[in-house]
């Protein structure tokens, strides 16, 4: 009897349906509003994994930020500052003591 026959092992097909999720800049500032402190984020980033987000890369530079989804599909939003320069070498104890400062509320200039 064939493998599929009735009372030999059964084959079963299964047609995987990958979602291929296409989503807005205005989906991400929506999902991101509801953001108030560090304790929401964690929601947020579920919230954008369901509309079809695989990973971000945020620059730097700039402030704009890459959503990377499915096969390629990308948007970007619109840089939120002037372009920065940004120094060739860094400074290790000087970004550690500004960070700290930052999450103490403290200015760093």
């Amino acid at each position: 009897m064939p493998a599929d026959s009735p009372g030999k092992g059964i084959v079963t097909r299964f047609n995987i349906h990958i979602n291929n999720f296409m989503f807005t800049i205005d989906q991400i500032k929506e999902a991101h509003s509801r953001v108030k402190s560090g304790a929401d984020f964690p929601k947020y980033v579920q919230d954008i994994i369901k509309l079809g987000v695989k990973s971000y890369d945020a620059f730097v530079a700039d402030g704009h930020v890459a959503y990377l989804g499915a096969q390629g599909f990308q948007v970007q939003s619109d840089a939120r500052y002037p372009a920065l320069e940004i120094a060739a070498v860094s400074n290790k104890e000087q970004f550690a003591a500004y960070l700290k400062a930052i999450n103490k509320g403290k200015p760093t200039t």
